[in-house]
């Protein structure tokens, strides 16, 4: 499955901007996870923003999501 992102600069370097295709991502979370709509639309968000902001660390950071639920999904 492939997910792309495009990323760039703009007005002299002073905007980035990230854009995320990131549906594969989803649907294999949905299929492995077995989760409802809602729950694989929320971890498939939280998925996705995870990524992009990994994709702003610099070489010796890292990032970790934590996802708690305690609720029927």
């Amino acid at each position: 499955m492939e997910n792309r992102v495009l990323s760039g600069v703009a007005f002299d370097s002073q905007i980035r901007f990230y854009i995320t295709d990131s549906k594969n991502l989803v649907q294999e979370l949905h299929e492995k996870n077995d989760t409802l709509a809602v729950a694989s639309a929320a971890l498939g968000r939280s998925a996705t923003i995870t990524g992009l902001m990994a994709l702003m660390l610099k070489e010796d950071q890292e990032i970790t999501t934590n996802l708690k639920g305690d609720g029927p999904l």
